[in-house]
């Protein structure tokens, strides 16, 4: 038998892991999760804030446009905030 198989054998299954946590346990690692989510969630927006200007200038590449045109007075504040809301939401936490 390989190693791999051997920690296979030893680790629980989902369903025999969900059968031993009570509904307090459960919600104690979906409280953790969401935590976790939270604060991926915040760090990428942070760090997304800091390129904002990089990520719109590789946005516009393809318009052929070097600025953004703003036709209403909260449009370019809007446009950031989505860019880097839209890039913190699709970094990963594995």
């Amino acid at each position: 038998m390989n190693i791999a198989a051997r920690l296979r054998s030893r680790r629980p299954t989902l369903q025999a892991r969900d059968k031993e946590l009570s509904l307090v346990g459960h919600l104690d690692e979906l409280r953790r999760r969401l935590i976790v989510a939270a604060i991926v969630l915040v760090a990428t927006t942070g760090i997304s804030f800091v390129f904002s200007t990089q990520i719109i200038q590789f946005l516009l590449v393809p318009s052929g446009q070097s600025k953004l045109i703003a036709l209403a007075p909260t449009e370019n504040f809007t446009t950031y905030s989505a860019s880097r809301y839209s890039v913190a939401s699709r970094s990963r936490c594995r």
